[in-house]
C-alpha cells in the first residue's frame, strides 16, 4: 500500500517472532482491544483519526478484539463518513477455523453489514452464509457462490471479492467478484480462472486483501470491478511467482518470505492476469470466464495483518 501511494498507520493485531508457516512454531502476544482502543485515544487526542480514509482488518484473535474493531470503525466513520472499510475476514480455509468460532457471529450480525468491500476464500464466504465448514472444500459452481454473494449483499455488504476457491482442474482455482446492483438491470459478477503455483504461502490473503483496496479504490470512477480484480491478482501472481523462484532455508519453512520488496517494480506496475476484458464478461451472462495468472494454493493467511 505505501508503494502504491498509501500512508499507512500500521497497527499489528499481533507481535510475533515471525509469522506462523515456520516449522518451530513462534513467540509474542496478542493485541488486546483495550489496548487497541488505548491506541485509538491517542490518535483521537491528536487528531489523527480524520486523515484516515480507509480501514482495512486482517487477522482478529477473539470477539473483544472484533468488537473493539468496530468500536475503531464508528470514530473513524463518526470524523469522514465516507471512510471505506476493507474487511479480509481471517476465520480459516479447507475445513478448518483459525480462530474461536464464537467470532463467527460478530462477523455475520454486525462486522458484514459495515463493510465496504470484502475478501472472504470460498471456506469463509461458506460459513458467513450458513453453508458447513466443509462447503468451501468442495468444487462450487459459479452459481452457488454468486448465491452466498448475494446473501452478503442483502444485509448491507458492497463489493464481496472471493479469493480463492477450488476447481474441478487440479491446476488452476477460481476468484469471484460481486457488486451488489445499483438498479434493478446491473449486477456486476465475474469469475476469475488461475494457475496454482504448487506451494503454500503465509500473507497470500494479507498481500491480496492490500492489493485489492488499492485497485478498488479506482472502482466505479476510473476503474471496473473486472479491471480493478485483474490487476489486484495479476500483482498478487507476481509476487507469489518471484517468492516460489527465491532461495530459502527449507530447515525453517517450506516457503521463503513473501518477496515484497523484490517485486515492488511489479507492484508499482499495472500488472493484469491474463485476461482481457473481452474475455472476462459479466458470469451468468453467457461470456467465457477470464483466465488468470498463478496463484497460490492458500494456506493460513492474516495472522498478525496490519489494521
Amino acid at each position: 500500500l505505501q508503494l502504491r501511494g498509501y500512508d499507512v498507520d500500521v497497527i499489528n493485531s499481533v507481535q510475533f517472532s515471525n509469522h506462523t508457516g515456520y516449522r518451530e512454531r513462534f513467540t509474542g502476544e496478542r493485541l488486546t482491544g483495550e489496548q487497541l482502543l488505548d491506541l485509538m485515544d491517542g490518535m483521537q487526542r491528536n487528531d489523527l483519526l480524520s486523515q484516515i480514509t480507509h480501514l482495512l482488518t486482517g487477522y482478529a484473535g477473539s470477539a473483544s478484539f472484533l468488537s473493539s474493531l468496530l468500536e475503531v470503525l464508528k470514530r473513524l466513520r463518526a470524523v469522514n463518513a465516507s471512510l471505506k472499510f476493507v474487511c479480509d475476514p481471517v476465520l480459516g480455509d479447507n475445513g478448518k477455523f483459525y480462530v474461536p468460532r464464537e467470532i463467527l457471529d460478530v462477523y455475520k450480525k454486525e462486522v458484514v453489514p459495515r463493510v465496504d468491500i470484502l475478501t472472504p476464500n470460498a471456506f469463509e464466504l461458506g460459513v458467513l452464509t450458513g453453508r458447513d465448514e466443509n462447503w468451501g472444500s468442495d468444487v462450487r459452481t459459479p452459481e452457488e457462490i454468486f448465491a452466498a454473494c448475494d446473501e452478503l449483499h442483502s444485509v448491507g455488504c458492497g463489493v464481496v471479492v472471493v479469493t480463492s476457491s477450488q476447481t474441478t482442474d487440479p491446476q488452476k482455482i477460481a476468484a469471484f467478484a460481486s457488486a451488489a446492483p445499483t438498479d434493478a438491470s446491473v449486477h456486476q459478477r465475474y469469475e476469475f480462472l488461475m494457475r496454482k503455483i504448487g506451494s503454500h504461502f503465509t500473507g497470500s490473503g494479507d498481500l491480496t486483501a492490500a492489493l485489492l483496496l488499492a485497485h478498488l479504490d479506482e472502482y466505479p470512477e476510473n476503474a471496473t470491478l473486472e479491471e480493478a480484480c485483474c490487476r489486484a491478482f495479476g500483482t498478487a501472481a507476481a509476487v507469489m511467482e518471484r517468492t516460489h523462484a527465491s532461495p530459502h532455508r527449507p530447515t525453517c519453512t517450506p516457503m521463503p518470505e513473501l518477496q515484497l520488496i523484490a517485486s515492488r517494480d511489479a507492484i508499482l506496475t499495472l500488472l493484469r492476469t491474463s485476461c482481457s476484458p473481452a474475455a472476462c464478461r459479466p458470469a451468468g451472462l453467457g461470456g467465457p470466464t477470464g483466465q488468470g495468472g498463478p496463484t497460490g494454493q492458500g494456506g493460513p493467511t492474516g495472522q498478525g495483518g496490519p489494521t
